[in-house]
């Protein structure tokens, strides 16, 4: 998940938001633009464009661990390829 490219700010499937198991990412892209949105308003506020790197730092410790556990979920869901496996995985991945 990337979200900030120098004065870019991105936000939902862009920034790689989306749940890899789910592929919901709804309240994930909200959440970002909320925070998107304030980040900028300081930035301008306090004219000084650095602090737009604050918005990476905000989303990963917010969204960084829930979806880092669900990528992981997701690999070993990939590697599933019968059904029957992947009902026996189903508990553990779910």
């Amino acid at each position: 998940m990337r979200a900030c490219l120098c004065n870019v700010l991105l936000a939902g499937d862009s920034a790689g938001m989306a749940d890899p198991v789910t592929g919901g990412g709804i309240n994930n892209a909200i959440l970002a633009g909320e925070i998107a949105g304030k980040t900028i308003i300081d930035a301008l506020e306090k004219d000084d464009i650095t602090l737009l790197t604050n918005y990476e730092t905000k989303i990963r410790r917010m969204l960084g661990k829930p979806l880092g556990r669900s990528l992981e979920k997701r690999k070993k869901m990939d590697i599933c390829f019968t059904n029957e496996l992947l009902q026996e995985q189903l508990p553990e991945l779910w």
